[in-house]
């Protein structure tokens, strides 16, 4: 093989590797365009009360963020991959039964937000901000009304009747009442809403509602923005279900938190709780 065909062959080599580095490279780059957020530095996600409530913070690829909506609505762009849990120890997991998913909020290039997706629904978190100063709660010191004991939750404290029974719910902070066997109502933390828009995106399925009041001067807290609504609703059996036409009265109370992003919930039966009752319940809540 004369010396003009070596050359030659040399050259498309050299052309051939050239090449094929170039479309690596332009695919590494891609892919890293494509996954904005950093390889995970800690197997420890965060911590919770249960694997049924999200952690208040998760760490991140090494970053603290904190929960600002339980439940959010926004829709998830790109999957970043499993969680696992156990007694409420949130680790990094590989998928399967049981594993939790964490999706960025939208386009993770553009949005560094990100989706928990669990039992609570989609859990939004956002960028821990350490500088900012959280602000403080001013709550009246707990006072027990006569005739009432008092019940605690790992995030508030309230009062109820001495003759009502209680039980926790499938949520650490959700409790069920009753008396003689027969059920009164229930607890259920929601995310925030305000009393124009975000309500109607969490008022439920199959029910009317009669009445919305936001009430003045019974929950005692001060410091943060917090408001005490009262909401009249009336349930129906849904279309499709065979089972006889029912009706239920029953009256919401929600204490919405915007600094936690968080509605506490009380909801009892209209015909079986009187409403000075349920003041006073709700009168003792205190926020932990």
């Amino acid at each position: 093989m004369n010396k003009m065909n070596l050359f030659g062959l040399g050259l498309l080599a050299g052309i051939l590797v050239f090449s094929g580095c170039g479309k690596d490279e332009s695919k590494n780059s891609r892919e890293n365009d494509m996954n904005p957020m950093p390889e995970l530095k800690t197997s420890v996600v965060g911590n919770s009360s249960s694997c049924k409530e999200p952690p208040t913070i998760i760490n991140w690829s090494g970053t603290a963020y904190e929960v600002k909506d339980i439940n959010s609505s926004l829709e998830p762009g790109m999957k970043f991959g499993f969680v696992q849990c156990k007694n409420g120890a949130f680790t990094l997991g590989e998928g399967g039964p049981g594993t939790y998913v964490v999706y960025s909020s939208g386009d993770p290039r553009t949005n560094r937000d990100f989706l928990f997706f669990g039992a609570w629904g989609r859990a939004l978190y956002t960028k821990q901000t350490a500088d900012e100063p959280k602000p403080s709660i001013i709550q009246e010191s707990f006072s027990l009304p006569s005739g009432y004991r008092q019940l605690e939750t790992t995030s508030y404290t309230i009062a109820i009747p001495n003759d009502w029974q209680w039980s926790k719910g499938d949520r650490s902070d959700s409790l069920s009442f009753a008396k003689e066997g027969e059920k009164l109502g229930e607890t259920e933390i929601l995310a925030w809403f305000d009393s124009d828009e975000t309500w109607r995106t969490i008022k439920p399925n199959h029910s009317e509602q009669t009445h919305f009041q936001k009430v003045e001067a019974l929950a005692s807290i001060e410091g943060v923005d917090a408001e005490l609504y009262k909401i009249q609703l009336t349930h129906t059996k849904p279309a499709a279900a065979e089972d006889p036409e029912w009706t239920y009265e029953e009256t919401r109370w929600y204490v919405a938190v915007k600094e936690n992003s968080r509605s506490y919930g009380f909801y009892f039966s209209s015909e079986q709780v009187d409403e000075p009752t349920m003041k006073t319940i709700l009168s003792s809540f205190r926020l932990k």
